[in-house]
């Protein structure tokens, strides 16, 4: 790419670039204090349709997450906010079929549908979710998000044979970083839809939306210390600050679950209905927030979470204790464990 650091440059800035130390050397948003901020100016406009790099950013399953950490930082500058593209509307470039997103008035929906998994997240899938929250935030269009599942499942977490792959090479993959960087950094308020099973990353991005509709039969689980692992996407940091100390560490650190009600009391999920109701009760509020006017929504939503710097800081020390846990002996007796009892 034009401008781009060749990559024998890239050996020098001696692999990964915390965000926080970004945020406080430069100052533009975490998504533009990049190393390539001082060489490209290519700031998105209200007349640019923003996407994000298509599947490919690394595609090195072993990639280290020093390496995956830095590669997002420039990824995301040089691929979503450097590549201007005709104002044609709603296109977004495909998607995979496991991943639905449609705009309807001024609300993007981004549906989980891998039903005969219970929507666990593979790379393309969480690269199509990345791609479709930044492609969201410098549109003018787009005053609300709305994440979704099906009926049964909202997401199962990660998809197991990936998860597997990753605890072998002992590296978590790119695209799981790059999500979860950019739902930490979304600025668009975000509501989502939980149906049935909500499980490991199905339950802790929810600590990242500002509205949550769950039904009845809805259940939330991390089960990570049960395979050796710690929580990830800042749930270390927001869950307690969301739930108190107590309930945090009985569902990130036990791996007790909690049912839908439990998850209203804790302050995770904001209504109960039943399971049918839960699209349109979440789009319902999702066209409330719409309505708002969208300075004031901003600005108070800025409010009310304060600094990243923290959760950037929380993300960067998750992703090191969990790539030291997947290589750890634990880990491994515990995956081989599991392995033992699939078969």
């Amino acid at each position: 790419m034009k401008g781009a650091l060749p990559e024998t440059a890239l050996v020098g800035w001696g692999g990964r670039i915390r965000t926080s130390e970004w945020r406080n050397q430069n100052p533009l948003p975490y998504h533009l204090a990049t190393p390539q901020s001082g060489l490209r100016r290519g700031l998105p406009t209200a007349r640019r349709n923003i996407t994000a790099r298509p599947p490919g950013i690394n595609d090195n399953p072993a990639i280290g997450l020093d390496s995956a950490l830095y590669n997002l930082d420039s990824a995301l500058y040089n691929n979503v906010y450097c590549r201007p593209q005709p104002a044609t509307g709603r296109k977004r470039g495909p998607m995979p079929d496991s991943i639905e997103v449609s705009d309807e008035a001024g609300i993007r929906i981004i549906r989980m549908n891998r039903p005969e998994k219970k929507n666990a997240l593979t790379q393309p899938m969480y690269a199509a979710m990345t791609r479709a929250l930044a492609d969201a935030q410098d549109n003018d269009a787009i005053r609300c998000l709305v994440i979704a599942g099906g009926p049964g499942a909202f997401s199962a977490g990660a998809d197991i044979a990936e998860f597997l792959e990753s605890a072998q090479s002992g590296a978590l993959r790119s695209r799981t970083i790059e999500f979860l960087m950019a739902i930490a950094h979304n600025r668009k308020p975000l509501v989502a839809a939980v149906r049935g099973l909500a499980v490991g990353i199905g339950v802790t991005m929810l600590f990242h939306c500002y509205h949550v509709v769950a039904s009845t039969d809805a259940t939330f689980s991390t089960p990570f210390l049960k395979l050796a692992l710690i929580p990830e996407a800042a749930s270390s940091l927001l869950a307690p600050m969301r739930m108190g100390h107590a309930r945090a560490f009985s569902l990130l650190v036990m791996g007790r679950p909690l049912s839908a009600a439990e998850a209203k009391e804790a302050g995770i999920v904001n209504s109960v209905v039943e399971s049918a109701a839960v699209d349109d009760v979440a789009l319902q509020a999702a066209r409330e927030i719409a309505a708002l006017p969208a300075g004031a929504v901003a600005i108070s939503r800025a409010l009310m979470r304060g600094g990243l710097d923290a959760i950037d800081r929380q993300i960067d020390t998750e992703i090191m204790h969990f790539r030291e846990r997947l290589q750890s002996d634990e880990a491994r007796a515990a995956f081989s464990a599991f392995l033992s009892r699939k078969k």
